[in-house]
């Protein structure tokens, strides 16, 4: 059933597929059940890097919609809060005046990459697939490197 939920896309980029799932969005109390709760973020749990849509042209707190995300991510599980953040503020082409920097301040106040899109002319996605595959192979290097160390027998 959570399947009909997720669309995959994959990219082939620089000799690395990328599995890219389009999640529908994360509510408040999403960690208690609330809305696709659990089987939701067990699925986001197998993700390597977390994209964090954000809608610049919405509203005049655009770092309150990432709050909420963070929170619930948080609340689940140590996992996902701590995996590896990009926060695209998107909409560029109709954005609340103001809403970039206080999207761009979030996340860097809080560790995390930033950037901008457009999806409807273009601007900036190229740039985030480039973004994305770099923060991919880091993340697989990382990843590389502690499963050898949980690999490894420790020594008595």
């Amino acid at each position: 059933p959570l399947d009909e939920f997720l669309e995959r896309i994959t990219w082939h980029i620089e000799a690395i597929n990328l599995a890219v799932a389009d999640i529908p969005g994360l509510i408040e109390g999403a960690h208690e059940g609330h809305g696709l709760g659990d089987q939701f973020l067990r699925h986001v749990e197998r993700c390597s890097v977390l994209v964090h849509l954000v809608d610049l042209s919405a509203n005049e707190d655009p770092g309150a919609d990432a709050v909420v995300i963070a929170r619930e991510l948080s609340l689940y599980s140590q996992l996902l809060a701590g995996k590896p953040r990009i926060i695209v503020g998107s909409k560029i082409d109709s954005l609340v005046p103001g809403n970039s920097e206080k999207l761009r301040e979030y996340a860097e106040t809080n560790g995390y990459a930033y950037h901008e899109i457009s999806a409807v002319v273009g601007d900036g996605v190229r740039e985030l697939v480039r973004m994305l595959n770099r923060f991919v192979r880091e993340n697989m290097d990382r990843d590389a490197i502690h499963e050898d160390a949980a690999a490894s027998p420790i020594p008595s």
